[in-house]
Formats: C-alpha cells, structure tokens, sequence
C-alpha cells in the first residue's frame, strides 16, 4: 500500500478503498491454475470431458478464485474439491506440490498487478469525476452570482 501511494502516487483513501477489495476478490491467477491444473489431470488421465463439465470448471474456479484463502499452496485443497465432481482420481494432486511453489509465485505477481492495475482505473476514473463535478460547482457558483 505504501508503494502505491508514494511511488504511484495514488491517494490515500483510494488505495486503502480499493487495494484491502482487490486482495479478497481479485485471483486471477488462482481461477486460472484451477483451469489449467483440472485440464491436464484430465488429460493425463484419459478422462473425457464433456461440455457440460467445462462449464463445472469455470463456475468452481471462479467460485474458488473468490474463496482460496492467501496461504501458499491453497490450490491443493481447493482442487481436490474440484476435481471429485468430474470423476479425476484426486491422488494425483500430490504430482503437482513441487511445481506448485513455483508457480504460486508467478500467481502471485499476476494477482498483486492486477489489483494495482484495479486502483489505477478507479484513480483515473475518479480524477476525471471529481474535475467535472469540480467544473460543475464553478459553473453553478459562477450562475448564482
């Protein structure tokens, strides 16, 4: 938070706001390792999958995207969960522990650019509000005159 308001120079109030949000909601990372990780045990397994489990897939991770809690490797409990429905043998989780700390890293790059990413829409978005409300006032000022 420090960083994005002295370095981006963001105000306070918006990054104390929108940052503490970002951090619940905001895994991209996480709904796309459930993605990619269900797929190729799938793969690995020869289990087919229809459509219709595709579209299991996408509502868990982005059901577990919001949910997976902020400790590394929290995707090896959530993806038991994930892949009982769609009959994937959940021994095969255990294969993924040593990559998994590699790439709870990367998701974690992509998830904290993705929230300042979001406080940098919201800061534009908010500065162009507030010079027009701003501009809104001087001219009602300027009216009443």
């Amino acid at each position: 938070m420090e960083c994005m308001e002295d370095k981006m120079g963001y105000e306070t109030n918006l990054v104390s706001f929108v940052l503490p949000i970002c951090f619940n909601i905001n895994k991209d990372a996480s709904a796309m390792a459930y993605t990619f990780v269900t797929i190729f045990f799938a793969q690995y397994t020869n289990t087919h999958l229809q459509v219709s489990d595709y579209f299991t897939i996408g509502i868990f991770a982005l059901a577990f995207s919001i949910a997976t809690p902020g400790i590394p490797n929290a995707i090896l409990i959530m993806l038991i969960v994930m892949l009982e429905p769609l009959g994937i043998p959940t021994t095969y989780v255990t294969n993924i522990i040593a990559v998994d700390i590699i790439v709870d890293r990367f998701g974690t790059v992509a998830n904290v650019l993705g929230s300042g990413i979001c406080a940098a829409v919201v800061d534009n978005y908010s500065k162009k509000k507030r010079a027009l409300l701003a501009q809104r006032t001087e001219d009602n000022i300027e009216e009443n005159a």
